[in-house]
């Protein structure tokens, strides 16, 4: 009852940066409109559940010539990626200041946090990055792939336990 008098406010990531905010629209808080969001929001473990199901199937078919099919999947998972995130963020502004009691907003900020660091790092940093430009080297165990994957994987623990006392302490449990 409480949200009844706000408007869902669109000007969230990642499509906040596209559009002037003057020009983002806003709707009346409904049933409609906020399932509309929340579909935003389900889709992106359901299309990505799909996807690992046909990129496996398309790997263990077509080996090799699986290459464009796996772009072009990746490229549908990105989409999903940035409508869930989009919707995400519209909820959380949207029910903020009930929860305000709660956290909320610190607790968002941090699984936000976790989340860029989980799927951003290793495809763009690890891989696109360090990979490319001959940081990571064959060594006798393992190749620079899975050198890079590694170390991304221990760069991403010690992010969490820094992020698991940041919680801690902003928390206080």
């Amino acid at each position: 009852d409480t949200l009844r008098h706000t408007h869902i406010d669109f000007r969230s990531p990642p499509f906040c940066c596209l559009v002037p905010g003057r020009w983002m629209p806003t709707a009346s808080v409904s049933e409609r409109n906020i399932r509309w969001i929340e579909w935003a929001v389900m889709q992106a473990p359901i299309v990505r559940a799909l996807i690992v199901a046909a990129d496996t199937v398309a790997i263990a078919e077509l080996r090799g010539d699986a290459g464009p099919f796996v772009k072009w999947t990746d490229t549908g998972a990105v989409v999903s990626l940035l409508l869930a995130i989009f919707g995400v963020h519209s909820l959380a502004r949207l029910t903020a200041q009930p929860l305000r009691e709660y956290c909320f907003m610190t607790v968002f900020r941090l699984v936000d946090l976790s989340l860029l660091f989980f799927t951003a790092q290793q495809p763009m940093i690890f891989e696109n990055i360090l990979l490319r430009f001959g940081v990571f080297s064959c060594g006798p165990m393992l190749s620079a792939e899975s050198k890079a994957k590694f170390i991304c994987s221990f760069v991403l623990i010690c992010e969490m336990f820094i992020l698991s006392l940041l919680s801690s302490f902003l928390l206080a449990p």
